[in-house]
């Protein structure tokens, strides 16, 4: 693709140019002015006070349509603009390298001419004054230093949600300061087959779009269209599957509204997409999607000429891009096969790669005792990076008959642990039962208590007849 002056300057917001573009701002500002374009040309002027007063991710599509109206350009001028920096914006690293290139040519140049303007006459001060040009970048070798007066604060805030995006569970709302999911995290949900990964994401999509979030599911292997709408109509209507199947139309037309246009699913055969083509794919509708949901890890399309290790890593650095996005993404995994028949997995039980546990901001798990009749088990934080220290960090669960995840009492657990009859409780009926339990359990040792009082006391009043 050939670029124009112009549209490499649409390129200075790409997501891996931005950032460098705006540090070294005035050097772009200098080199415009020095080609008479700065403040001449007002679309020039409007754009680098874009990069000037903006943070990447409060760059939305409205504010750049208002600047380019702003400048004179109708609707369909602005839109067309717009469309191409957005285009732009998609582009991945190795994309944009035209951009950086580009950006760098520009700040030399214009140190350059400033130099050749003011010690023309003067070699050894004009070979002195070149050498002090300091091009600040991003990708010096993948490092760059930045002192902390001149962190993006306002950036770096708008990263950390004032309130977090609420679980469907408390104990994983309880496990942060802002009582909810950050956005711009990597969240792990592991478990074995047959226990509940699907189910999971699915009740937290339903919960997410209750709260007027966007949400996109992409589920890769067996699960169909039909199958996630009839589980996910279960969880928004507290319904059972055979409830809901024995009327899916009626069903669909009475909760469609409710889904409305939050909630996308795109589902694909296991191994037909890399993960790089879902970032890919994802980065050019980014704007569209607060909450990103991949099921599951397996399925990616793979290089068999790479290890699993090395699998994985692709896989891991391709998704935090979409972190880096200001996306919380979420990503279900399996367990080392020796932890499939565990009640409870630890950290250490992660499977399919050792990239994926050191680079997730979160880690919850599911683990199920198998010998009991229901599906119940152990549900573990076992990492939370940005979580409370002291937080609880497990508790049990027992799956409803609605495909949710009822966070049960230990006495409840209890009761029903070593239960062998196959049966299945609706949620509100295990919150019932749950209440009733943890009363009895509350109100039972006084009640001991007293009763050995009184046999102390029988024996204290207990007189022995004389012989």
């Amino acid at each position: 693709m050939e670029f124009t002056n112009t549209t490499l300057l649409y390129g200075l917001f790409n997501q891996y140019v931005f950032s460098e573009a705006k540090m070294n701002l005035q050097s772009l500002i200098k080199y415009y002015k020095n080609a008479h374009l700065y403040e001449n040309n007002t679309l020039v002027t409007r754009l680098l006070k874009l990069i000037e007063t903006y943070n990447y991710l409060d760059l939305t599509e409205s504010r750049f349509i208002l600047t380019l109206q702003e400048d004179g350009k109708t609707a369909d001028e602005a839109n067309m603009i717009y469309k191409k920096i957005k285009e732009f914006q998609g582009y991945n690293k190795e994309q944009s390298a035209v951009f950086i290139e580009n950006l760098r040519n520009m700040c030399y140049k214009a140190h350059v001419d400033q130099v050749q303007k003011l010690y023309a006459d003067n070699p050894v001060k004009y070979v002195e004054e070149l050498k002090k040009f300091d091009y600040r970048s991003n990708y010096s070798d993948k490092l760059i230093a930045k002192n902390f007066s001149e962190l993006d604060i306002t950036d770096l805030v708008n990263r950390y949600s004032a309130e977090g995006y609420k679980s469907r569970y408390d104990i994983i709302n309880k496990s942060y300061t802002c009582g909810g999911y950050l956005p711009a995290q990597l969240v792990l949900v592991c478990a074995a087959p047959s226990v509940g990964k699907s189910l999971f994401l699915q009740s937290e999509a339903v919960n997410f779009i209750q709260q007027g979030k966007r949400v996109h599911m992409l589920t890769m292997g067996d699960l169909n269209e039909l199958d996630l709408a009839i589980r996910m109509m279960c969880q928004i209507s507290h319904k059972s599957q055979r409830a809901v199947e024995s009327d899916i139309l009626g069903n669909y037309t009475l909760y469609q509204q409710q889904f409305k246009d939050y909630l996308s699913m795109t589902t694909v055969p296991s191994g037909l997409v890399s993960a790089r083509e879902y970032v890919d794919w994802m980065k050019q509708r980014a704007d569209e999607y607060d909450i990103l949901m991949i099921d599951y890890y397996s399925n990616f399309g793979q290089n068999e000429e790479l290890s699993m290790y090395q699998n994985g890593g692709e896989i891991c650095d391709s998704l935090t891009e979409l972190t880096r996005l200001g996306k919380l993404v979420f990503m279900a995994c399996q367990p080392k096969q020796s932890y499939f028949g565990e009640e409870l997995i630890p950290y250490d039980g992660i499977g399919e790669s050792s990239r994926l546990p050191h680079i997730a901001d979160m880690i919850v798990t599911f683990g199920r005792n198998w010998d009991a009749g229901m599906r119940m088990g152990k549900f573990n934080i076992a990492k939370n990076r940005k979580g409370i220290a002291e937080a609880e960090t497990t508790c049990p669960w027992i799956g409803t008959n609605e495909g949710l995840f009822y966070m049960s009492s230990e006495a409840l657990y209890a009761k029903f642990r070593t239960d062998h009859r196959r049966r299945l409780f609706s949620y509100n009926e295990l919150s019932t039962m749950d209440i009733i339990d943890e009363s009895i359990k509350d109100i039972l040792p006084a009640t001991l208590d007293e009763k050995e009082k009184d046999k102390e006391a029988d024996k204290k009043d207990t007189v022995i007849p004389t012989v």
